[in-house]
């Protein structure tokens, strides 16, 4: 494993949190919250299973409080013209090029489903950053 055993996020078991596990276990919640958001603003963006489970896991599955994070996050993401951001490729190369200065990438899902993104941080070049 990449991680030390002792950042590796646990279940009260003491076996690592396997995220697709987890969403087969809560996809009836995942799915009323995602008709729910849509009924609330038709015009929201799509959010992936594992993004809604995440807002449902931070606040103990509480349907309404989710539903007010995800609003929130919306609303950011308008603001922020993440959506156009993304699809920018003036944005997209300045996004690449500090990869080269900050030496991170993101390298995948682990055998759980978890995102995994290293970061070379002992190795960056602090006039750079």
């Amino acid at each position: 494993t990449i991680f030390p055993s002792n950042m590796i996020p646990w279940d009260h078991s003491g076996a690592p949190l396997d995220r697709w596990a987890l969403l087969k276990d809560h996809r009836h919640a995942v799915e009323s919250l995602r008709q729910q958001a849509k009924d609330v603003d038709p015009n929201l963006l799509e959010w992936e299973d594992q993004e809604l489970l995440a807002y449902l896991r931070a606040v103990d599955f509480d349907q309404g409080k989710a539903l007010a994070r995800i609003s929130e996050s919306n609303a950011w993401h308008m603001a922020m013209q993440l959506q156009e951001k993304v699809q920018s490729e003036i944005w997209t190369a300045k996004e690449r090029d500090m990869r080269r200065i900050l030496l991170y990438d993101y390298i995948g899902l682990d055998q759980h489903g978890r995102p995994m993104l290293l970061e070379r941080v002992g190795a960056w070049i602090i006039g750079s950053v």
